[in-house]
């Protein structure tokens, strides 16, 4: 059979793409799910650390959080642009979940940052406005005042953010 127009689903993917296992191995997920099931640390064919590794996995989840996303952004999403670049039909639905993902954790952030904006108004991004007016010479004086983001623009942006994470990971 001819595999040119063939949308290929998860279990194509993970066999005729060798390295989607790659992918999402460094991701970290499942050192993390092995952790928090308290199997240990695997380093070859041993399991290190098993008594405390519920506990390590407990503190380090920021850590592989952060990590997660770094990867995620880094790594997974430009290797499957290219490969989608060369089966694009092929890999459609693979991009599309990837960009529902991709879109979902932005718009948290945005959530978040947007958060941050309307508890402390410090933190707020500051605009100006400007204007010409001529001094008491004729010559043009360029005159301004800032402003910090409006409380309504950041309820706005919050709103956003959580809408479009919540159609992104629900999609």
């Amino acid at each position: 059979p001819t595999w040119k127009d063939y949308i290929a689903d998860w279990q194509t993917i993970r066999n005729q793409f060798r390295c989607w296992h790659l992918l999402w191995a460094v991701l970290g997920f499942k050192c993390w799910r092995r952790m928090m099931r308290r199997r240990g640390i695997k380093c070859g064919e041993r399991r290190l650390m098993k008594r405390v590794s519920y506990v390590l996995g407990i503190g380090l989840t920021p850590v592989f959080i952060a990590w997660a996303v770094l990867a995620f952004f880094l790594l997974v999403i430009p290797v499957a642009t290219f490969y989608f670049l060369r089966y694009p039909i092929r890999l459609s639905r693979i991009v599309l979940f990837l960009n529902c993902m991709a879109s979902g954790v932005l718009g948290v952030v945005l959530t978040l940052h947007s958060l941050t904006f309307l508890i402390d108004v410090e933190k707020r991004q500051s605009y100006a406005v400007t204007w010409i007016v001529p001094n008491a010479k004729g010559y043009p004086c360029v005159c301004g005042c800032t402003f910090p983001l409006g409380a309504g623009r950041c309820t706005t942006l919050l709103l956003v953010g959580i809408v479009v994470a919540y159609k992104a990971f629900t999609l």
